[in-house]
């Protein structure tokens, strides 16, 4: 009985001073988690509308596999980010920077959307009106089947 319980305690001893593979692996799963954290920011340039993170291309791996590397040298995530911009341009953000020509496609959609609501607005207003005053739309004849 006595040699069971040394037996452990040096097991447990051991145990203690050497912790095995399990802060490795502790630091390895934190860069992985860091790595998809960039790599939800950033998109596929091969395909379109696909996060990084969730392409599983060849070409994304190896983008992954880079962008683990980074991290491991060191570099800041802003810094991996605009190098990967600077590599594959900017639609690897997936949507258009808001400077130059690319703005447009930010205007364009938000001029829209304002002048559909102004010509709502004035379309109800006008309807409103009319039915307030008693007019009421004529309607053609010609478009009436006959009975």
């Amino acid at each position: 009985m006595p040699r069971i319980r040394l037996c452990l305690a040096a097991v447990l001893l051991l145990a203690m001073v050497f912790p095995g593979p399990s802060a490795p692996v502790l630091a390895q799963t934190e860069l992985d988690d860091r790595m998809y954290d960039i790599a939800r920011e950033l998109w596929c340039p091969l395909c379109s509308g696909v996060r990084l993170d969730a392409c599983e291309l060849q070409a994304c791996v190896q983008m992954r596999a880079e962008i683990r590397q980074l991290l491991a040298e060191g570099r800041e995530p802003e810094w991996i980010v605009a190098y990967f911009e600077e590599e594959y341009g900017p639609q690897v953000h997936g949507q258009p920077p808001l400077r130059g020509f690319h703005s447009l496609a930010w205007l364009v959609p938000a001029v829209a959307v304002v002048g559909l609501g102004i010509g709502a607005g004035l379309r109800t207003r006008r309807a409103v009106r009319q039915r307030r005053s008693g007019v009421v739309p004529r309607i053609r004849s010609q478009s009436l089947p006959e009975a």
